[in-house]
């Protein structure tokens, strides 16, 4: 299943996010060496370690069924989270959809039908950000423009007729 995000606008731009700071080591003198740390205790029934011979003896490696298991766990979640985002009932609900995606344990048939079941987000009503233009809108603007009444305009009569004419 391809899942598609475009009608959640996450297109947008948004800020940055600043990355966390790495964990950094205190700088060393010049000829020390960096303190030994202690060695973890040992699990309660695991083998105990063995003497130090000189040679440094390599950890046993993770079983890779558990990492396996996590990767496959892992990927199950994400689909299910694209499923949630990728409904067509999460539009206008981007927030509800992130909600039962990110905090309930909700399969994503569950979670649709939530989405499916709660009204969508209203659009916002369309106001004039400035009102100053929401006001001068309301006024009515005259009509102006060459008269083919008028004559060439010389004549002072003529003009003085035509103003009274326009009620100025």
């Amino acid at each position: 299943m391809k899942f598609n995000f475009a009608h959640l606008g996450f297109g947008r731009t948004t800020a940055a996010v600043p990355a966390a700071p790495a964990a950094t080591q205190p700088p060393q003198a010049a000829g020390t060496q960096p303190p030994a740390q202690a060695p973890a205790p040992a699990a309660q029934g695991a083998a105990p370690a063995p003497a130090a011979t000189g040679a440094e003896t390599p950890a046993p490696a993770a079983p890779a069924a558990s990492t396996d298991a996590v990767a496959q766990a892992r990927q199950d979640e994400r689909t299910r989270c694209a499923s949630i985002f990728a409904a067509p009932e999460a539009e206008g609900r981007v927030q509800l959809a992130a909600q039962l995606a990110f905090t309930t344990d909700l399969s994503a048939e569950q979670a649709v039908g939530i989405l499916k079941a709660s009204p969508a987000a209203a659009a916002p009503a369309a106001t004039p950000a400035n009102p100053f233009v929401a006001a001068m809108g309301s006024v009515p603007n005259p009509q102006v423009g060459a008269d083919a009444e008028a004559g060439t305009g010389d004549d002072a009569q003529a003009l003085v007729a035509q103003i009274l004419k326009a009620g100025a």
